[in-house]
């Protein structure tokens, strides 16, 4: 009889080791996948590791967005200000 539990109790321990590995590993993905969509942002709020501003040319967004964009622009940008603007098309 305590051979039979002995065996139950390390095939449970050995069970629940594989679960806390599974566990971590799937957690482990989870903040992968967050950062990776954390770095994606950056690099499109800044290009080459600098400003927005200094490596995409404004003509594109103006042809997608017309003449609401510059006013918008002129509108929220401040620029003694010090502060990030982000515009997002509505």
């Amino acid at each position: 009889m305590e051979n039979s539990a002995d065996s139950a109790k390390t095939k449970t321990n050995h069970l629940l080791e594989n679960l806390e590995k599974k566990l971590f590993r799937a957690e482990k993905r989870k903040h992968e996948v967050s950062l990776k969509q954390i770095e994606n942002v950056k690099n499109r709020l800044f290009p080459s590791g600098t400003l927005q501003e200094r490596v995409v040319n404004i003509a594109p967004m103006y042809v997608n967005y017309g003449d609401d964009f510059l006013s918008s622009l002129i509108e929220n940008f401040q620029p003694l200000g010090g502060d990030f603007t982000l515009l997002l098309p509505s």
